[in-house]
């Protein structure tokens, strides 16, 4: 478990180093890399706080959405197998 953590705090920082040197392609690699390492929802949640700190307040807004849309859907699916 460890190890898991550690490479999501270095995913993380990956992310926010991108992001402070505006690199498009590295918040992409970046991005991707957290998903598969911490889930869709956990990732989507550090990357739109990360977002809005780097002043990325529209791409921030964005991931924000996202992660609403996907908690609805899941609460949904939730109800149906209920």
């Amino acid at each position: 478990m460890e190890h898991r953590y550690r490479t999501s705090t270095d995913l993380i920082a990956q992310l926010a180093a991108a992001l402070e040197a505006g690199d498009v392609m590295g918040v992409f690699y970046a991005q991707t890399a957290l998903v598969e390492e911490l889930g869709d929802e956990r990732a989507l949640a550090v990357a739109a706080e990360l977002l809005a700190r780097a002043g990325w307040a529209e791409d921030a807004a964005a991931a924000e959405a996202l992660l609403e849309e996907r908690r609805r859907h899941r609460q949904g699916e939730g109800r149906r197998l209920g």
